[in-house]
């Protein structure tokens, strides 16, 4: 168990794991801006072609798989999210329909 500000919460077990999930929006965030400086020097400069060659194509595969994986964690955020919220809003109902019997 790990302590925080006098709250005891348990250790994760795949720690790391977490720290990876973590770093996932920045990786998006990074190849995406690597992405638009490709674009805007391929506009500028012609000869350079960043947009026929290979390294292109894996960056631009890499922001994919990046981004997928990034909406889908946000996705799971929010659906834990609204779970959570549910429950905490039927529990206030089951107290209040607690309360109203005991009346």
């Amino acid at each position: 168990m790990k302590r925080f500000d006098g709250i005891r919460r348990p250790t994760r077990p795949g720690g790391w794991l977490w720290r990876l999930w973590k770093l996932v929006p920045y990786a998006a965030m990074v190849l995406s801006g690597m992405l638009i400086v490709f674009f805007l020097i391929d506009r500028v400069n012609k000869p350079m072609a960043f947009m026929t060659n290979e390294f292109h194509k894996v960056i631009t595969f890499i922001l994919a798989l990046t981004s997928i994986t990034l909406a889908i964690r946000v996705a799971a955020v929010q659906r834990e999210a609204e779970r959570k919220n549910y429950r905490a809003r039927l529990k206030r109902w089951r107290e209040g329909q607690k309360n109203r019997a005991a009346k």
